[in-house]
């Protein structure tokens, strides 16, 4: 399994979707899971809103 952790300013309608105050980042982190021999058995890519002191599940829509 393969993740990467970043954070950025929402892109359009992400903000909207989540429920977001100007300004707040949203936490994007994709995820490839593999089998033993490389092959991707699923991608996802969860958002979460960044709150003061943690983070927040939030929905996406992808």
């Amino acid at each position: 399994m393969t993740e990467r952790v970043s954070a950025r300013l929402p892109e359009s309608g992400e903000a909207e979707l989540l429920g977001l105050p100007d300004g707040v980042r949203v936490l994007s982190v994709p995820v490839i899971a593999c089998d033993a021999s490389g092959q991707a058995l699923q991608v996802s890519d969860v958002r979460l809103r960044c709150v003061a002191g943690g983070w927040r599940a939030g929905r996406s829509g992808t």
